[in-house]
C-alpha cells in the first residue's frame, strides 16, 4: 500500500507542478507555449485525483506508473533547457528565458507543496505522527518559496521595468533547479522499478558505474548525486565531510566550498550562506563564533 501511495503522489505532484508552469507560461505570454500541453495534462490530472480518491476508499490496484516515463521525459528536457539559459542567457535581453525560469521556478515549489501535502494526508490516514511531524516541520519553507514565485511573477508583469536584482535573483534561485529535476527523474525511476532496481536504471554512464561500486554506492543513492552532476571520488570526499546529501553537497559547492574546506563550518553548526559570509571577510569558524558572540 505504501509504493502504490508513493507512486500516487509523485505523480499527482508531478502533474501538478507541470500544470501550474504551463499555466504561468500561458500568462506571461511564452512565444513556444502549447495550449494541447497544457489540456492533456489537466486530464491526466483528473485521472490521477480519482486514483487517490479510490487509494483512501481501499482499492489499491491502480497505480498510475505507465505515466512516470512521460514524467522522467519532460524533466530531463527541462533540466536540459534550464541549464542552457543559466550558462548562456543574458536575461535582460531574452525575456522568454525570463519566463521560463519563472515558471519552472513555481513548477518546482508546487511540486514540493503538492508532494508534501500529500505526504502528510497518508500519515493522517495511516496514523502514523512521526511521519507528520516529520514533513509538517517543512510547510513554512514550503510557504516562503511558494511567495517568492508570486512575488517575481508579480514584479515581472508589473508596469515598471525590473531592476538587475530581479534578474539575478532569477539566476541564484534557477541554479539548483537542473540538479532538482534530474533528481525528480531518478526518483521516478526508483518507483518505477522499486522491485528489482539496478544501475541500468538509472542515468549513469555504463562507465562510471564501476567508479560508484568502488565506493560502495548503490545505484539507488549513486542516481542522486549523479543527478547534481557530482562525481563518484567527489561525492565519497562530501559524505567523509559529513554531508551525505547531494543537494546540500551541490549547495556548498556552488558557493565555492570543496569538501574540506565545508567541515569544519558544518561542523560548528554554520548554514552555507553565513558560512560564505564570514569566510569572505576572512573568519575561520572559530574566529565566526567569536564574533557572534561579541553581537549577542
Amino acid at each position: 500500500m505504501e509504493l502504490v501511495h508513493a507512486t500516487l503522489n509523485f505523480v499527482h505532484s508531478q502533474l501538478q507542478g507541470a500544470f501550474v508552469e504551463l499555466n504561468m507560461l500561458s500568462q506571461l505570454g511564452y512565444h513556444g507555449f502549447n495550449p494541447d500541453k497544457l489540456t492533456s495534462t489537466e486530464a491526466s490530472l483528473t485521472k490521477i485525483e480519482q486514483g487517490l480518491v479510490d487509494f483512501y476508499n481501499g482499492q489499491h490496484e491502480q497505480d498510475f506508473k505507465d505515466m512516470i516515463p512521460e514524467i522522467q521525459h519532460d524533466l530531463l528536457k527541462l533540466a536540459g533547457k534550464v541549464k542552457r539559459i543559466l550558462s548562456e542567457s543574458t536575461l535582460k535581453d531574452s525575456q522568454d528565458d525570463v519566463r521560463v525560469l519563472i515558471a519552472t521556478l513555481a513548477r518546482s515549489a508546487y511540486t514540493r507543496d503538492h508532494l508534501t501535502r500529500g505526504i502528510l494526508d497518508y500519515a493522517r490516514f495511516t496514523q502514523n505522527k512521526p511521519l507528520f511531524d516529520q514533513f509538517a516541520s517543512s510547510e513554512p519553507d514550503i510557504r516562503r518559496g511558494l511567495e517568492g514565485c508570486h512575488l517575481l511573477f508579480s514584479i515581472f508583469t508589473g508596469e515598471e521595468e525590473p531592476k538587475p536584482v530581479f534578474y539575478k535573483t532569477l539566476m541564484d534561485e534557477g541554479a539548483s533547479l537542473p540538479g532538482q529535476f534530474r533528481s525528480q527523474a531518478h526518483e521516478g525511476a526508483l518507483l518505477l522499478f522499486a522491485e528489482n532496481f539496478s544501475f541500468s536504471n538509472t542515468d549513469i554512464p555504463e562507465a562510471d558505474i564501476s567508479a560508484w561500486e568502488s565506493i560502495n554506492m548503490p545505484p539507488q543513492v549513486a542516481g542522486f548525486w549523479h543527478a547534481y552532476l557530482i562525481s563518484p571520488a567527489l561525492a565519497s570526499e562530501w559524505i567523509q565531510s559529513g554531508v551525505v546529501q547531494p543537494q546540500e553537497a551541490w549547495f556548498w559547492s556552488h558557493f565555492g566550498f570543496l569538501p574540506i574546506q565545508a567541515k569544519p563550518w558544518k561542523e560548528k553548526g554554520f548554514p552555507v550562506l553565513v558560512a560564505k559570509d564570514f569566510l569572505d571577510r576572512g573568519y575561520t569558524p572559530e574566529g565566526a563564533i567569536e564574533e557572534l558572540k561579541k553581537g549577542a
